[in-house]
């Protein structure tokens, strides 16, 4: 990671991405993977908002066919690219699913205050809904990468 000062404001970038290689979830080479992606109105700040849309498509690259995943923009409120007719529940990430996926994420605008308790509320009933129907990648270990700025507005902390 490094750092970097724009516009008065400190940046971290991730330099290199390497959790497909590793295998220590537990003996489980694919754990479910939930992105959650601060949309807020603070994310406007500093290209903060293009730095989490590059990191989750990062991850999204890194995803194969045997993975389950879903990306959760959230702001005010959380709006989970696995809803409506998926059944708000992770999704195999074959190749269409990937370019939707980055498609979710390219449509991600900034607006709003920032609810850490309704995104990680909407991520654990994501995996939970998942579990119970099947569709996870048979491993018992999920994962969820929080993409934000930490700047609480909404909700407790």
């Amino acid at each position: 990671m490094a750092e970097e000062l724009q516009n008065g404001y400190r940046s971290h970038v991730w330099v290199e991405l390497g959790a497909r290689i590793r295998k220590d979830f537990r003996g489980c080479a694919v754990p479910a993977q939930t992105l959650l992606l601060d949309q807020s109105g603070s994310m406007t700040r500093a290209g903060r908002l293009d730095k989490a849309k590059d990191a989750a498509k990062a991850v999204i690259d890194t995803l194969n066919g045997a993975d389950f995943a879903t990306v959760i923009s959230f702001g005010t409120r959380s709006t989970s690219f696995s809803a409506g007719s998926r059944g708000g529940v992770l999704v195999r990430a074959d190749e269409q699913t990937r370019k939707d996926m980055q498609g979710f994420v390219d449509r991600i605008t900034a607006f709003g205050k920032t609810n850490y308790e309704q995104a990680f509320k909407t991520a654990f009933d994501v995996v939970d809904n998942s579990r119970a129907r099947g569709k996870t990648s048979g491993c018992h270990t999920s994962t969820v990468l929080f993409l934000t700025d930490g700047e609480i507005t909404v909700g407790k902390e």
